[in-house]
């Protein structure tokens, strides 16, 4: 019996935190500044983003303003179009999910945005492409910098809150399919 109230407790503080969650991530930036052709801004940018500054519940998150991240190079700028909210989210905050980040750190498992701007020697993508990435944390933010090789693209099209329940949702299984690929003694699946 106690497991079942464990769940339901576990599921309610779940879905609280999605809320949470979800008014923090409703924040939108108001900049329209202009840009080059790079997708190079010009100013003085700032951005949102969430922050854990140490382990709990909901109550943990707070949101920073910052400078918009300068992409090096190999990296590329991502406007976050929209992120993930799931277990692994809420276990990561409290601190017990093994791949936890040391706190502070921006949370975010999973996202879809759209290429903002190149770093030198960034190749295959152009600003406004839309991609999507599964960095394990970083993307309860506006803008983000990531190297290239962790983006794929999206179809052009796909609506940004569709296409971000599909990257956490499949990758278990790509990775059984891909792992088919190797001798069974190697197999994760």
């Amino acid at each position: 019996m106690s497991c079942c109230r464990h769940s339901l407790t576990t599921c309610l503080q779940f879905t609280r935190s999605l809320r949470r969650v979800w008014r923090l991530l409703t924040i939108r930036m108001l900049a329209a500044s202009k840009s080059d052709k790079t997708g190079r801004r010009f100013g003085n940018m700032r951005y949102k983003r969430a922050l854990i500054t140490r382990y709990g519940g909901p109550e943990v998150i707070t949101t920073i303003e910052d400078d918009i991240p300068e992409p090096k190079a190999g990296e590329v700028r991502v406007k976050v179009l929209a992120t993930g909210v799931s277990l692994p989210d809420v276990l990561a905050r409290e601190g017990v999910h093994p791949e936890t980040p040391h706190v502070p750190y921006t949370p975010g498992w999973d996202l879809v945005g759209t290429v903002d701007q190149l770093g030198e020697g960034v190749t295959g993508l152009e600003c406004g492409q839309s991609v999507a990435a599964m960095p394990i944390y970083g993307w309860y933010a506006q803008y983000l910098c990531l190297p290239w090789r962790k983006l794929v693209p999206v179809l052009a099209g796909l609506d940004a809150a569709e296409a971000v329940a599909v990257v956490l949702n499949m990758s278990p299984p790509i990775s059984c399919f891909i792992d088919l690929r190797r001798p069974a003694s190697d197999s994760a699946c």
